[in-house]
């Protein structure tokens, strides 16, 4: 429904396309900060709302529908689709009889959500109507008296008795025009800057619980002060309980991989979408992924750890295995807020830090985001530019808005201006009288003053000053990743890419093979297999002999090249597969050669991997098969994930 966002009010976020609920929750964290930092009192009531879908009424629905000018015949089908429904109980599998319904719109239902939120508009628009005709007070002008995802309610007002007595007369209005009820028990009040005698009284006047920062809201912990190691036990929590349904034993590293990327790494996004992570946290799920990958489970034997964490959470394009760096995504994550700042006409979160935190910035120095921000905007600014009409959103010397960033291009004149953060608009008010926006002392520096000659000369070839001071049109931000669009994958892979130089190994990724595999041969390729000689030179006392020819000395290097009995079992597998076997100076060279096939490389991949198993299988089980039976596993193994 592409004009629903236009029908319902600022503070509801659920189910529509733009907005998003991390919003709702960065406006909670920001309005009730800077009312701790004040000292201004404040009350918070989180409003739970018992059965919402089951329990609202179908006439009020429509009623709605109606006072928002939806066409009669369109009112005419919603009501044909809500008012036939039915319900039926099954026992031990057995359906009963259907139960005809009087009230509730039916959960998964696509439209459901839909009539849902612009029922509650009519609670939201209320609100905001009492608070605009100082019916219902709030200790600022500049906020929203309620912010609602879904029957996720939380209303700001003024903590005193006449305030509470309107907001239980409004919610029992409400329930007896829409059916929907607030639930007490589930419901409960924050009290700032307030008396504990008040408090107690506010809540006894609402019914329900009395309650102290930080509360859970949105699935997220909000608090007025920065969160505490307790805090942050429910995120590891999932984890474990994460990990306590998968039967990892039965993995193999490849699986394991799979699952750290799909599911592990992913756990923690919602939460890294508004908060910075504390480096132990990092540290804790770092951990658990770790030993995850390299061992299944922390109850299982320890395994050894060959290759660094940092390397695993490489892009594959540079040597990796593309585990999710959690320290650079969390920052990715938070980077969005930067560009929904330029992007965003209205929000209410934006309208909150620039009305009434009176910092025309993203981050007010009250933010525990304020020091992430500013290690984010070097690399934010690398990666946009804007594009001037009236110049009044980019910075003269910091953003690139079609000359670069001028404070590293000039950095003499940026050290001699006055206000380095001024505004391009600013810089072209000043045109006649340039000088006054810098030093006297510039005056002095006869290569600054060449620079700041050349400079207005660019400038001036580049727009139109006289065009651009007369426009009101607003500066647009624009990104330099792919399609001009700004998302959090492409702005990780930019900072995770942008120091490094492409490898050899990310050639593996693209052999056609099962994921084992390719696991295993980004192992063999780096020496990080945990030959005799890997485990010697970490202190091991072993005797050094290949168990597969029972000749030369055990290495990565001899296990896939100079083996005797590698030898015979490649050549065995290509006789197999009716393919002439090339000579190659290595196994690497061999893989990512433009001279060796597809199938060769696949079948020289496979020959590895069940060389490796044979090695094992010699060694822990004491179990021999001979080179033919080796070869013809291979064969099985590759014409098996040709046909899938």
């Amino acid at each position: 429904m592409p004009h629903l966002p236009a029908l319902v009010h600022q503070s509801q976020t659920g189910f529509l396309k733009g907005r998003h609920i991390t919003e709702n929750f960065l406006y909670a964290q920001h309005l009730i900060r800077h009312s701790t930092t004040n000292n201004i009192p404040l009350a918070i009531f989180k409003a739970d709302i018992h059965k919402a879908f089951d329990t609202i009424s179908w006439e009020f629905v429509l009623k709605i529908l109606a006072a928002m000018a939806f066409p009669t015949s369109w009112i005419s089908w919603v009501a044909t689709c809500v008012l036939q429904g039915s319900s039926r109980v099954i026992v031990n599998g057995l359906a009963g009889r259907f139960i005809n319904l009087k009230r509730g719109v039916r959960q998964g239902d696509p439209l459901s959500p839909y009539l849902f939120i612009l029922a509650m508009d009519y609670l939201s628009r209320w609100m905001v109507k009492l608070h605009q005709n100082g019916t219902f007070l709030l200790p600022f002008q500049h906020i929203q008296p309620c912010l609602l995802y879904a029957d996720d309610a939380l209303f700001f007002f003024k903590p005193d008795t006449a305030q509470c007595h309107l907001l239980k007369v409004v919610f029992s209005v409400f329930y007896q025009i829409s059916g929907l009820k607030i639930n007490p028990l589930k419901s409960e009040v924050v009290i700032l800057n307030a008396t504990a005698t008040l408090a107690l009284q506010l809540a006894n006047i609402l019914d329900c619980n009395l309650t102290s920062f930080p509360i859970t809201y949105l699935g997220l912990p909000l608090s007025n002060k920065k969160l505490k190691r307790e805090d942050y036990v429910n995120l590891l929590q999932r984890f474990k309980l994460k990990l306590d349904t998968w039967s990892s034993s039965m993995l193999s590293m490849a699986g394991r991989l799979t699952l750290i990327n799909s599911c592990l790494s992913s756990l923690p996004v919602y939460f890294m979408s508004v908060f910075r992570l504390p480096k132990w946290v990092i540290h804790d799920i770092d951990t658990i992924r770790r030993t995850f990958l390299w061992q299944g489970s922390s109850t299982h034997a320890r395994k050894l750890i060959t290759v660094a964490w940092d390397k695993v959470c490489t892009p594959k394009q540079v040597g990796g295995l593309g585990v999710s760096d959690i320290n650079t995504f969390n920052l990715t994550l938070l980077a969005k807020w930067l560009w929904k700042w330029h992007h965003q006409s209205f929000s209410p979160w934006k309208h909150l830090v620039v009305n009434l935190l009176t910092e025309p910035t993203i981050f007010p120095s009250h933010s525990p985001l304020c020091s992430t921000f500013q290690e984010l905007l070097p690399a934010f600014r690398v990666i946009t530019y804007f594009k001037i009409s009236s110049g009044k959103s980019a910075s003269f010397w910091l953003h690139n808005w079609g000359l670069g960033i001028l404070c590293y291009s000039y950095s003499d004149l940026y050290s001699y201006c006055i206000d380095q953060h001024l505004l391009v608009s600013t810089f072209l008010a000043n045109w006649n009288d340039i000088f006054g926006l810098f030093r006297p002392s510039l005056l002095a520096s006869t290569s600054a003053c060449q620079h700041l000659t050349s400079l207005l000369q660019t400038i001036s070839s580049f727009l139109s000053v006289t065009t651009t001071q007369e426009s009101q049109q607003p500066d647009q931000l624009h990104c330099t990743l792919k399609n001009d669009s700004f998302t959090s994958a492409a702005f990780y892979k930019f900072l995770k890419l942008l120091p490094q130089i492409p490898s050899r190994l990310k050639y593996i990724w693209k052999l056609k093979v099962p994921p084992r595999v390719k696991t295993f041969i980004w192992l063999l390729l780096q020496n990080k297999l945990a030959t005799i000689d890997n485990l010697q030179r970490r202190g091991m006392t072993l005797v050094n002999r290949c168990s597969l020819c029972q000749i030369e000395c055990e290495s990565v290097f001899h296990i896939s090249n100079s083996c005797s009995f590698f030898s015979a079992t490649l050549q065995l597998v290509f006789n197999l597969a009716s393919i002439p076997l090339i000579t190659f100076s290595s196994t690497e060279a061999a893989l990512i050669s433009k001279e060796m096939t597809t199938t060769s490389q696949q079948l020289l991949a496979i020959t590895c991997y069940y060389l490796w198993r044979e090695r094992c299988s010699r060694i822990f089980r004491d179990v021999t098969s001979p080179a033919s039976v080796l070869a013809n596993q291979v064969i099985e193994e590759w014409t098996f994930f040709q046909v899938h």
